[in-house]
């Protein structure tokens, strides 16, 4: 997927009922077309659709009821996309892209896969192998397998701080040589999945390590970074405060980092700022000017 700037948005559009966020905000072929145009006001091409929510108090859902929000609601406005805008789908579930990619209605599209398994199994390569024009987003998940996804908090990380960079860097210099072995490495993006396999502070660790991660793993790598409507930021405000309070700070929070990663991340890496107000990211590159000049 080709982008004109090493600093990107991707909008999330959640078509779930339980979503802790927006859940059932998108629950209409109209209301769908009317978020996909807010973003597009805002420079967005890039659209992340998720039927499931992988929030560990929410019940995974089957294959069927999956596939059954994206038909309802993903597939009729496929055809408002526009030739320069791609579509992203969030599921972990490979037999869900499977079926997606062979209805044909994402024939012709810029497809991504944004993947939070962390699994690198068999079904896995045999899909990628035979969409090798698909993008694809690995990401850190230290749940077992693919099934497990759901309660990826049963299986936390045991680093903090420059030790979970250093097992950042090792998890995802393995992976590099797992897609290069398969002769897919150059469709792939990296994504650390705030909130996955991660406690309150090795969030936060992970916010200020961002840069330093990046540059380690080498230039010509796409990231993939999400920390918008995240609970840990929330956890930043007051406890005492009323819900839309602390999702108010958390906002202003998540400008605050975003602002920090444009400075701070070499433009040797397409960065993709995954988020749900595209108005805040273009905000945040509206003031680039204040450290360039």
């Amino acid at each position: 997927m080709y982008f004109t700037d090493s600093f990107q948005s991707m909008g999330v559009l959640n078509l779930t009922p339980d979503s802790f966020s927006d859940g059932g905000k998108l629950s209409s072929h109209d209301l769908v077309s009317q978020q996909i145009q807010k973003m597009r006001t805002d420079n967005c091409k890039l659209f992340d659709f998720g039927a499931e929510s992988t929030a560990p108090f929410n019940k995974a859902v089957s294959f069927e009821d999956e596939m059954k929000r994206f038909e309802e609601l993903l597939y009729p406005i496929l055809k408002d996309l526009e030739a320069d805008e791609g579509l992203s789908i969030d599921t972990y579930k490979v037999e869900v892209m499977e079926k997606l990619m062979n209805s044909g209605k994402l024939d012709h599209k810029q497809v991504v896969f944004n993947d939070v398994s962390g699994a690198l199994d068999s079904k896995l390569e045999d899909f990628l192998l035979c969409n090798p024009h698909i993008t694809y987003v690995y990401s850190h998940n230290l749940a077992p397998d693919r099934k497990s996804t759901q309660h990826h908090m049963d299986y936390l990380c045991p680093y903090y701080g420059v030790e979970l960079k250093k097992h950042l860097v090792e998890y995802f210099e393995e992976a590099k040589n797992w897609f290069k072995g398969k002769g897919i490495e150059n469709t792939v993006w990296f994504d650390p999945c705030f909130g996955f396999s991660k406690d309150y502070q090795q969030n936060l660790d992970l916010i200020s390590l961002i840069p330093s991660l990046i540059e380690d793993l080498g230039p010509g790598q796409t990231w993939l970074l999400g920390i918008s409507k995240k609970s840990f930021l929330r956890q930043l405000s007051a406890p005492d405060l009323t819900r839309e309070e602390q999702f108010k700070r958390s906002e202003q929070a998540h400008a605050a980092i975003l602002t920090f990663w444009q400075h701070s991340v070499t433009q040797q890496n397409q960065i993709v700022i995954r988020l749900h107000d595209i108005s805040l990211f273009q905000s945040v590159k509206r003031c680039k000017f204040l450290y360039e000049s």
